[in-house]
């Protein structure tokens, strides 16, 4: 989703007037909704994940501390 954001704004970028809006901006946004409703397996971008790009292998630095009240 970030991703498909991401080409969104760059695309609406140099947009300074309504003037200046793609004619077909529409019809991208839509043909993009519905491939997302879609079969998952069947979208046509394969690694577009929520997170953007792959973590770094070695795992992640996390401390959870839980408090105590006595």
């Amino acid at each position: 989703m970030r991703q498909l954001r991401a080409e969104l704004v760059g695309r609406l970028a140099g947009v300074h007037s309504i003037g200046d809006i793609p004619f077909d901006i529409h019809r991208h946004i839509r043909a993009e909704a519905t491939q997302l409703l879609g079969d998952p397996a069947a979208y046509p971008f394969q690694g577009r994940g929520c997170g953007g790009d792959v973590a770094p292998s070695g795992g992640f630095a996390q401390e959870t501390r839980i408090g105590h009240y006595e």
